[in-house]
């Protein structure tokens, strides 16, 4: 992994260390805006409702649970 950081501190040295340190600060703010917005987006806790019901459509809760802990 060594020859793309190398690549990446010659292009700091050559291209942005001569900026000013404002210039530096909206280039950075501008990197932090286009990552954050290209991640994808965390799922709220709500939209998980439901999400595997069918697994679970036939299995009896209670009967499910004493059977795992009559595995004990």
């Amino acid at each position: 992994m060594g020859e793309p950081l190398r690549d990446l501190e010659a292009l700091y040295d050559e291209h942005i260390a001569p900026l000013s340190d404002e210039t530096k600060a909206r280039l950075a703010a501008l990197i932090r805006d286009r990552l954050t917005s290209a991640a994808p987006k965390s799922a709220r806790l709500a939209d998980l409702v439901g999400l595997g019901d069918d697994v679970w459509r036939d299995v009896d809760a209670d009967a499910y649970v004493r059977g795992l802990r009559d595995e004990w």
